[in-house]
């Protein structure tokens, strides 16, 4: 599988941070609960990790990815180099144990994403006849876990007032206590990016890390992995959309201007200034090169 080669100005979901201490400031029986679950199944440390990251060797990651699907193994090349590492590595560097490598995958677990007669008996709602797959009526647990999970493992941009993406099926796998591969879902996540030339890129701080481990090299961060103060338990329907709020202040309503939105992927201007590695246009030179590696045209 190769990934297909992107324009300039494809662009990379801007992560936040979620704070682990703005969790626990709440003293409210289902965040505490949802922090417990989160440690137990080694989310947790992954959803408050923070990394800044450097754009143009995001870009070069991604414009040159290749997936070897039979041995689960992702190569790309960064600054001309040719690098890779496996699904074991994978997960490692991510921080998770055995547990999550054998766990039953999202997709096996629920091939279709789930609906509302899995809400109820999930009962991810206050009032089980408001399980239409909106944001508002979930319960705290579910409505906090939702918004963590717009802007760390499955990240997605637009209507903050509808559950999208895995997160329904991610919803009601906590409600029912059956856990998931959390690395399965990122890596076939990757892969379903790679050959959507539609869809915007994820995953930044934990790619940039990734790289800087593989490649032994730390690079220039051009762009700041933010801080994110979860406060808000529940969602605020009279207004009919989720409201704007701070970046650091806030939880990620996903509404207006504090959507886990997108920067651009042109080489950052710092990035030919000398300060560390990444620096450069060497994008369209590395695609060359890694097209001509894997005998591509």
């Amino acid at each position: 599988m190769k990934s297909g080669i992107r324009g300039p100005t494809t662009p990379i979901i801007m992560h936040k941070a979620p704070t682990l201490l703005s969790l626990q400031s709440h003293h409210h029986a289902e965040v505490d609960a949802l922090i417990q679950r989160l440690e137990e199944w080694c989310i947790l440390p992954l959803m408050i990790f923070k990394h800044d990251w450097n754009s143009e060797i995001l870009c070069q990651f991604w414009a040159t990815l290749y997936i070897d699907e039979e041995h689960k193994v992702l190569h790309w090349m960064t600054e001309g180099l040719h690098y890779r590492y496996d699904y074991r590595q994978f997960y490692h560097l991510l921080g998770f144990d055995r547990d999550d490598r054998v766990a039953p995958s999202l997709y096996d677990l629920y091939p279709n994403v789930a609906g509302k007669d899995d809400f109820v008996e999930a009962a991810l709602y206050v009032d089980p006849t408001r399980a239409n797959g909106k944001t508002d009526g979930l319960k705290p647990y579910f409505y906090v876990l939702n918004n963590l999970l717009r802007a760390t493992i499955d990240p997605k941009i637009g209507d903050a007032t509808t559950v999208q993406n895995h997160a329904p099926t991610i919803l009601v796998c906590f409600g029912l206590g059956k856990r998931f591969s959390v690395t399965d879902l990122m890596w076939r996540h990757i892969q379903e990016v790679s050959l959507t030339s539609s869809q915007s890129f994820p995953y930044a701080p934990y790619l940039m890390y990734i790289i800087e481990q593989v490649t032994g090299f730390g690079f220039h961060h051009d762009v700041t992995h933010p801080d994110w103060n979860v406060k808000r338990l529940q969602a605020e329907a009279s207004k009919g959309k989720e409201p704007a709020t701070d970046v650091g202040g806030s939880e990620p309503e996903l509404a207006d201007d504090d959507e886990p939105h997108v920067s651009s992927m042109d080489p950052p201007a710092s990035a030919s200034d000398g300060r560390g590695r990444g620096r450069g246009n060497a994008t369209r030179h590395v695609q060359q090169c890694f097209m001509s590696y894997f005998c591509y045209c």
